[in-house]
């Protein structure tokens, strides 16, 4: 009899500790990212063609990062491991300098009386699905026969639409960071 009321304390001490609606996101984001391969297996020298995939699932229009639907979404935010059980590295064939994931936030002065964070935003549909496609060899030296094993991350920032004016939202108020992934998926390359 005492299990289940120290399950439901514990539960409610968790949605209290690190907010309700962010511990309900943690467990099923409102927005799915999927890697959907055209085969399992693949030849030496065949393309390994991988469709990156995103879709608002909440069936309501969302406040997101500024981009994100213009966003191509790109394979060297999947993390392959070899058959070897070794991270590869993405080589990219642009030269680029190392800068951090995103710039500081812009301060903005509210009502002309409060300063606060903003970053710029946009509103996502309800409907929205965004999807490319990729050939890994282009980014990922895959010279071992066997399994591979691929995961995709994208992080995005996601605010209530009362935090929100115009392209900006306060990045104090209602905003989650999410850290959309896919599931891992296994492909192999054949002797």
């Amino acid at each position: 009899m005492r299990k289940p009321a120290l399950s439901l304390s514990i539960l409610l001490g968790a949605a209290i500790l690190f907010g309700t609606s962010s511990f309900l996101w943690a467990q099923t984001p409102p927005i799915s990212i999927d890697l959907k391969f055209d085969k399992h297996s693949f030849a030496p020298g065949e393309a390994v063609l991988v469709s990156v995939m995103v879709k608002n699932k909440s069936n309501t229009p969302l406040f997101i990062s500024k981009g994100f639907q213009s966003r191509v979404y790109s394979p060297m935010k999947i993390s392959l491991i070899d058959p070897e059980g070794r991270l590869l590295i993405a080589r990219s064939r642009e030269m680029h300098r190392e800068f951090p994931d995103a710039p500081p936030l812009a301060f903005s002065v509210d009502k002309g009386e409060t300063v606060v964070r903003v970053a710029p935003c946009e509103l996502l549909p309800a409907d929205f699905s965004g999807a490319s496609k990729h050939d890994l060899r282009d980014y990922y030296d895959m010279k071992l026969p066997g399994a591979y094993k691929a995961k995709v991350q994208i992080s995005a920032m996601v605010w209530a639409e009362k935090c929100c004016e115009g392209n900006n939202c306060d990045a104090t108020k209602g905003s989650k960071l999410l850290l959309l992934e896919s599931e891992r998926i296994t492909f192999s390359i054949i002797k």
